[in-house]
């Protein structure tokens, strides 16, 4: 939904001037870019297999609809 309500108050797109356009666009990326690097810092350990679980996990959270089941117990 945020992506829809972005693009359609987005200022960029007034602009005419395709060349200006798609370079603040691109500024844009690799402004995002930047930003997602410093979450490299999260991955610990190898590298595939962070990226597997994450996937997998993520792929379990969308079958299921968001139920998800709690691997930690509370309980101590």
């Amino acid at each position: 939904m945020g992506l829809v309500v972005d693009s359609v108050f987005d200022p960029v797109l007034a602009l005419r001037e395709i060349r200006t356009r798609n370079s603040l666009y691109a500024l844009d990326r690799l402004h995002l870019r930047a930003d997602l690097l410093s979450a490299e810092n999260l991955v610990i350990g190898d590298r595939y297999l962070f990226f597997r679980n994450a996937y997998l996990q993520r792929r379990d959270y969308v079958v299921n609809d968001g139920e998800v089941e709690d691997e930690f117990d509370d309980d101590f």
